[in-house]
C-alpha cells in the first residue's frame, strides 16, 4: 500500500531543502500589486522560507504572495540583510494609520 501514497513534494527537492519564497521591498509594494506578472518577477528577491518565517513580516496576497521587507534591509552591493528585515524597521512613510 505504501506505493500508492501521494507525496506532494519531490524527493529530490526534499533532500536539497529547496524551499524559497519571494520578498519585495516596501517601496515596491504598490507597484507590485498594480503590475503584470512579467514585471512582478523583476521586483522579487528570492530567499529561503526558513529565514523569514519567524520574522512576522507583512505578506501580500497577490502574485507570488511575497513577504514585504523594509527598504533599509536591502542594498545593491550586499543584497538582503535578514538581520535588519524586521517589522520595526518598516518606513512609517508607507504605513497608513
Amino acid at each position: 500500500m505504501r506505493k500508492l501514497w501521494h507525496f506532494p513534494k519531490s524527493a529530490l527537492l526534499e533532500k536539497l531543502d529547496v524551499d524559497s519564497v519571494a520578498c519585495i521591498l516596501e517601496k515596491d509594494k504598490e507597484a507590485y500589486m498594480n503590475t503584470f506578472a512579467e514585471h512582478r518577477i523583476m521586483l522579487e528577491v528570492p530567499v529561503s522560507y526558513n529565514s523569514v518565517r519567524w520574522k512576522n513580516l507583512e505578506q501580500i496576497r497577490c502574485g507570488s504572495n511575497p513577504f514585504v521587507v523594509p527598504d533599509s534591509s536591502y542594498s545593491e552591493h550586499s543584497g538582503l540583510n535578514l538581520a535588519v528585515a524586521l517589522p520595526e524597521n518598516y518606513n512609517r512613510e508607507y504605513q497608513i494609520w
